[in-house]
């Protein structure tokens, strides 16, 4: 596994990007893509995070082009823990949703990138020194809240659905005839009716 951490003001966002192997990509051109990405969040303010459901290029030299078919949209809250096929496109935007924070507060995530059978050029331990100060513990006050990124699909009875998040809220459509078994968010529109993913 290959971890970070992201501390951002709670009004800045993150551009939409591929997780990859990027010292692999530099010497010799191919993009190795994590098995999972994960967002663990550790504020309530920010940035929602926005996975969609287009694979990155194996290739640096190939282009990126073409729609995805489906958006997840995963506002933050402490505690909450997401997951997704590493080599989807991802970011964090304040254009699709955004939680208000105090004015100064932060963005703060732990991301960790689960990696099966390549372990990215360039990555380092974790020195004993810090090693040895970890713990199991659970830190008081705090409940990891597994949410899986299919949160939003919809029921087949259902044509339309509005999430109201804060002073924000997302029209979710889909299509008058589904697929058995319902089908994932497609786009969605604030109050306003721009479409927002």
């Amino acid at each position: 596994a290959e971890w970070w951490t992201q501390v951002i003001s709670s009004d800045d966002e993150i551009g939409f990007h591929w997780d990859r192997d990027y010292t692999l990509e530099i010497d010799h051109g191919f993009c190795a893509h994590p098995y999972l990405g994960t967002v663990t969040y550790l504020s309530d303010c920010g940035a929602a995070t926005v996975v969609c459901d287009r694979d990155g290029v194996l290739q640096s030299t190939d282009q990126v082009s073409g729609q995805f078919s489906t958006a997840f949209v995963s506002p933050p809250k402490v505690g909450k823990h997401m997951s997704f096929d590493g080599k989807w496109l991802h970011g964090a935007s304040t254009d699709i949703m955004t939680v208000p924070g105090a004015p100064g507060s932060k963005r703060v995530t732990l991301l960790v990138n689960v990696w099966l059978n390549h372990q990215p050029l360039g990555v380092e331990p974790l020195p004993d020194t810090f090693r040895s100060k970890l713990s199991t513990e659970r830190y008081p006050g705090v409940t990891l809240v597994e949410e899986s990124i299919a949160e939003l699909v919809v029921d087949s009875t259902v044509q339309e659905r509005t999430i109201e998040f804060e002073s924000r809220k997302l029209l979710m459509r889909v299509p008058p005839s589904l697929p058995q078994g319902g089908a994932k968010l497609v786009y969605a529109e604030d109050s306003k009716g721009s479409v927002v993913a």
